[in-house]
Order: structure tokens, then sequence, then C-alpha cells
């Protein structure tokens, strides 16, 4: 303050100096108020100038930081909704999955916790040497059975394709062959009588775990309501057959998530079917012509009548070089595996942070419920030396979840229930993970070993209506 007014008066003096020797003024000539204006008037004026100018001076920065504070909150916001659409795009893509809406098989002996059969989950059981008598017609006539009882269930299901899994695909031709003998005596004996109905039978595409692969066709094609996944083998009759030969032919009817038809086509029912309701008499059915148009149209609702029962997810799948190693290396591997499963499939949600995806880890707050997993499918294999390890390395990979599971009387093995059933395993896997899943109304772990991979995938029960709306 005192430096302001010594600054003060030392532009005054300067400006009565300026004023009493250089300007050609006559003082003596001038009025008093005059005089008195002309020695106060420009230095008061100069510093009322110099105090406006520098408080325009200070508002301008403040509002020049409070734009650029603006913009930079802007810019951090569109960041973080672009982080978070990126966000919620991935977890959408990998909680992408398949409804199962039956599963069919035929085996030699139906596994110990079948007890009692569901419409949509059928296990029938053969006589080995019944099957064996058959020789290389024995899997072709499993799967016809099993297709017809599918057929016969649901007619529209015999208009849809099926995939079949060979795994290496050394017998890819021969499988191809019997599976369209199987569909073709099937609906000869249910008596479509549709000349024109041909069998849709090809490969499974892609690679990897089965259920990525079922995924990713719904994925790529838009236009497929639903598709047949068989798997077929058997070591029955082989020469160098062991005692634990196995025999099985497997189809999971699997659909998009939330089937319905689509396009405005109006479809007749029975009017005194009493499983219509009324107001799909009242408006119709939509349908689309691609969608739908290998199914005729009264055969459409049959489709959709069949409630899913349970959900197939991407698997996930690691190399683990060392499986005779000890069992806590194993259930470190298979917990790492388990841990973004539980993501995939809606169990946990993933944390997120204004940088994008960080890890797997749950949302901060309480922690996390232990998880509730009621089944365990398996093939540790019947190998002494390895099955014991698998099976504490799957047991304490649960136990990091809070979830104890008796490995003997809450888990399948697929070896010693149905024996070698060569390339159908995986398939036979994956039916028995939904068919309990469906039973126990609880998700369903699958591990799968195949030297020197380790498969792990879950499924669970059809979500409720809430759960798929949040």
């Amino acid at each position: 303050m005192i430096f302001k007014i010594l600054l003060f008066a030392l532009l005054a003096a300067l400006w009565c100096a300026v004023v009493w020797f250089a300007l050609p003024l006559d003082l003596r000539t001038l009025p008093t108020p005059t005089l008195a204006a002309l020695h106060v008037g420009p230095p008061v004026a100069y510093v009322a100038v110099w105090a406006l100018a520098k408080r325009v001076f200070v508002m301008y920065r403040a509002w020049a930081k409070k734009a650029a504070d603006a913009a930079q909150a802007a810019e951090e916001q569109t960041r973080r909704e672009a982080a978070r659409a990126e966000y919620l795009a991935d977890i959408e893509r990998r909680r992408a999955h398949a409804e199962c809406r039956g599963v069919w098989m035929e085996v030699l002996e139906a596994p110990r916790w079948h007890g009692e059969e569901s419409a949509q989950c059928v296990i029938s059981a053969q006589d080995a040497k019944a099957l064996a008598s058959l020789g290389a017609r024995a899997l072709a006539a499993s799967l016809q059975r099993v297709f017809e009882e599918a057929f016969a269930q649901c007619g529209a299901a015999a208009y849809l394709p099926v995939h079949v899994f060979v795994g290496d695909g050394s017998e890819a031709a021969i499988r191809l062959d019997q599976v369209k003998q199987a569909w073709q005596a099937a609906v000869t004996a249910l008596g479509f009588g549709d000349e024109t109905l041909r069998p849709d039978c090809r490969l499974l595409s892609g690679e990897g775990d089965i259920a990525s692969r079922v995924v990713a066709l719904f994925d790529s094609d838009p236009a497929l309501p639903a598709l047949w996944l068989a798997g077929l083998d058997s070591r029955l009759g082989e020469v160098d057959a062991s005692p634990r030969a196995g025999h099985c032919a497997v189809a999971v009817l699997l659909s998009r998530p939330g089937l319905v038809l689509a396009d405005r086509e109006t479809v007749e029912h029975d009017e005194h079917d009493p499983y219509i309701p009324f107001w799909e008499f009242e408006h119709g059915v939509e349908t689309d012509s691609t969608l739908w148009s290998r199914i005729p149209p009264s055969l459409r609702w049959g489709l959709l009548a069949l409630p899913p029962v349970a959900l197939l997810y991407r698997a996930r799948t690691l190399r683990f070089d060392a499986p005779g190693g000890k069992g806590g290396a194993l259930a470190q591997r298979i917990q790492g595996l388990i841990e973004p499963l539980l993501v995939d499939t809606g169990l946990r949600d993933q944390s997120f942070t204004e940088e994008g995806r960080k890890g797997e880890k749950p949302e901060q707050g309480d922690a996390p419920e232990p998880l509730d997993v009621g089944w365990v499918v398996h093939d540790c294999g019947l190998d002494r030396r390895t099955v014991g390890k698998r099976l504490a390395g799957i047991a304490l990979a649960l136990s990091g979840f809070g979830c104890e599971i008796d490995p003997f009387d809450e888990t399948s093995d697929i070896n010693k229930e149905h024996g070698d059933t060569g390339t159908a395993r995986s398939v036979l896997m994956l039916a028995e993970s939904l068919i309990r899943s469906a039973q126990l109304q609880k998700p369903v772990l699958t591990v799968e070993f195949d030297d020197p991979d380790i498969g792990v995938g879950l499924t669970r029960p059809p979500l409720e209506t809430n759960e798929e709306q949040g």
C-alpha cells in the first residue's frame, strides 16, 4: 500500500514538472479549478485506467481459466463416456451366449445322477452287445433314435442345420455321412413327407473350444435362429477295444438368446389349442422370410414352445505344460480361468475405472458372495498318477471362490461314466453340464484336460427377466 502511495506521489510530481516546465501554458492566466484539474486529473485518470485494465485482465484470465477447465472437463467426460461405452461393449461381447432348448443323447449306461427324466433332457441307455451287433450302423442307429425323440417333440427342429463336432477331423466324412443317414431315417420314420426337405449337416466351424465356436456362429449370422450341435463316436467292435470302450450319440438344440419370430406374417393356429395364448390369435405371429423359410409356418411355434433349460457361454483355455506337477500350480491356473468366466456369465461384475477395464476384480464394496457351483463335469482320466492331482486342483481352485465341492459326490468323471467316447467326449461333457444346470438350477463347471491344454467352461440356468434387463 505504501509503495502504491509513493508511486502515485512520484507520478504526480513528474506530471507537475511537465506542466510547469514543458507545457506551453501560462499557468497564471488559468482559473483555479482548471489549474487544479490540470495538476491532479491526468495522474488520477492514469491510475484509474491502470486499475480498470488490471481488473479487466484479471477477469479475462479467470474467464479463460474457467473456459479451459470447462473444455478439459468436457474432454474428460467424453473420454470417460467413450471408455464406459467400450467397457459396456466388451461386457456385452463377453456375455454373448446361446440358449439350450434341449439335450437328447444315447449312451451305454445312464449316469448315477440322472434321476427323473425331463422331456427336454433325455438320456437313453442302450445295451452294448446289441449295439456292437450292428457294426458300422450302430452310431447312425443311435443318432436316429435321438433325432426321432427330439423331432417328435418339436417338428421345427428337423428343419434346423446340424453342426457336427469331430475333434481332429480324421473321420469327418464318415461322421457327416452317419449324421445325414440318421437325420433322413428319423424324418422318414416320423412321416414328415416333405420331398424338398434335405439334411443340412456340416462340420462345426471355427477353432478352439466348442462353446466359443457355437456362440460365434450366432454372432456371425444374425439370421440363424437355432441349430443342432451333434457329437457321436463309438469304440465298440474295434479290434483293440478296451473294457472301457464307450459309445454315445449326442444332439444339443441351441438357439440365440431371446429367440422370437420377426417380420409380420400371420400364422394360423388351431383355435382349440389350449396352449396358444389368446393374444397370439388376435395379432398373429411375426416371422422373417429368411430366418424361418425352411420351417413350415405351422411348426414354427413349436420351437418357441421349448423354453430354455440352460445357458451356454464361451469357455476359457490355456496351455499347462506341467500336468503332473503339484496341485497348487494347477489350481492357480484353473482359478485364473474361472475368474474371467464369472464376469462372462454375469456371476460377477467387473470393476470399471476412468482408464477402462482393470483386470477381473469385482467392483469395490462388500466382499463378493461365495460362488455356488452345483456340479463339476470333468475328464480327469483313469490314470491314478494324475487323476488325484487334477481333482485336488479343481477343488482347491473352487475353494478360492468360497465354493466347497465334494470331488466324489458332486462331480461327473466323463471317462468313468461312459468310458472312452473318442471325439464325442467334448460334446458329451458340454451336454451333461447343460443337463445338470437345468436339474440343479445352479451354475455347473466343466473342466476338460486335453494335454497340454486345459479348458474351463461354465453353464448356468436361464436368467431371470430382471437380470436380463439389468
